[in-house]
């Protein structure tokens, strides 16, 4: 008899935890682990790191609890917790004109930014007309391609590829693949990565290069900054006006350029780390988020000792530069590239 009480309690207590977990939240595709509390019933989001995965403007003002999202103030009940303004997802949602669907049966929100960077699909030309024969005319000869030489095979594959040479079929492993269990002094000094972003001078054919030297490329120098945490370096900056890595190449804003952050990311604990969201502040004062469909880093928590490398990518106004990387984590980190 006793057993049964307590198989039955355990059963309600393991079934009021499941309750009190709140739905896992998606935003362009990619998991955002914003944090989350429960209130009667009724799961609160951090409207904080929700906005930035949404990459839309966010301001708490403490003293007159006021808080405004995209642009607009947003009324209702605002939780508190630790000092940061919580809100249910869909108050969240609607203030940043975000569209969303809940899967109640996974415990899934799956939400589409407006803000997403949607990428213009050229206009198809019309389909040519076959030239009508003239009477007594064959068909023309149906002559074979050469084969491709190796350089040829190797510059299809790069233009075919995803930034950084990251093939479509292998993003999802290569994702997996971007934690190394090393220390820094063995890392190489930029993450493997080429985005093919604006046409280089020295990118030419042996004559060209013989006639006309290529001018060297300029060096950066490695900045980094640590807490107990975590140690965070930026390893290269780069600007484009376009991403030709991606098919067809991905635009920025009118007025605004791309700007392209090489970092690697080092969990100093002997324990797994939440890494929180990253923002590029820029010269005007104004913080940025990075295209979770164009950035290539993992996001989310970094495990014990482990090293995370890759890039991430943000719009900025033609005007500015940037100024700052900053690491939104339980204990905020930023480094100036200044």
């Amino acid at each position: 008899m006793k057993r049964a009480l307590l198989a039955l309690a355990a059963a309600v207590l393991l079934g009021t935890a499941a309750q009190a977990e709140a739905p896992d939240l998606f935003v362009n595709g990619l998991k955002v682990n914003a944090p989350a509390v429960q209130r009667a019933g009724l799961a609160y989001y951090s409207v904080e790191d929700v906005a930035r995965a949404m990459g839309v403007s966010y301001h708490w003002d403490a003293g007159s609890r006021t808080l405004t999202v995209h642009g607009r103030k947003l009324q209702g009940s605002v939780e508190i917790v630790d000092g940061r303004p919580y809100l249910p997802f869909n108050q969240i949602a609607q203030a940043a004109d975000a569209t969303y669907e809940v899967d109640d049966v996974r415990g899934v929100i799956k939400a589409q930014s407006s803000s997403a960077v949607v990428v213009a699909q050229p206009p198809q030309p019309p389909p040519e007309k076959p030239k009508p024969r003239a009477p007594g005319e064959d068909d023309p000869p149906t002559v074979a391609p050469p084969p491709q030489t190796e350089e040829e095979r190797a510059e299809i594959y790069r233009d075919a590829g995803m930034p950084g040479g990251i093939w479509l079929e292998e993003r999802e492993q290569r994702m997996h693949d971007l934690h190394f269990k090393t220390r820094p002094e063995v890392m190489p000094s930029n993450p493997p990565v080429n985005l093919d972003l604006e046409p280089h001078p020295w990118l030419v054919s042996d004559k060209q290069e013989a006639e006309n030297p290529p001018p060297p490329r300029p060096i950066y120098t490695e900045r980094s900054a640590m807490n107990a945490f975590y140690r965070m370096a930026v390893t290269d900056i780069k600007e484009a006006r376009e991403l030709k890595g991606t098919q067809p190449p991905a635009q920025p804003r009118p007025g605004h350029k791309f700007v392209v952050v090489y970092l690697s990311l080092e969990n100093r604990t002997d324990a797994p780390q939440a890494t929180g969201t990253f923002g590029l502040r820029d010269s005007r004062g104004l913080l940025h988020p990075f295209h979770p469909g164009l950035s290539l880093f993992p996001q989310g928590g970094v495990g014990a000792r482990q090293i995370c490398i890759g890039y991430l990518i943000a719009e900025v106004p033609e005007s500015s530069y940037p100024t700052t990387l900053e690491l939104a984590a339980p204990v905020p980190l930023s480094v100036s590239l200044r």
